[in-house]
């Protein structure tokens, strides 16, 4: 499983949302929260909250 099927069932478990706490927790790096932002597959909310 990718860093994006992870984020994205990360998501699923919290209706939509990702929390960067919870993505570190599963061992993915902040980088890749940013790299998702950046390409419009992300869409921070709050600091730290983001919704796919």
């Amino acid at each position: 499983m990718n860093d994006l099927e992870r984020i994205k069932q990360i998501a699923a478990e919290n209706n939509g949302f990702v929390e960067t706490c919870d993505v570190v927790a599963q061992g993915i790096r902040k980088e890749e929260l940013r790299r998702l932002l950046e390409l419009g597959q992300l869409e921070r909310v709050s600091r730290g909250i983001y919704v796919l």
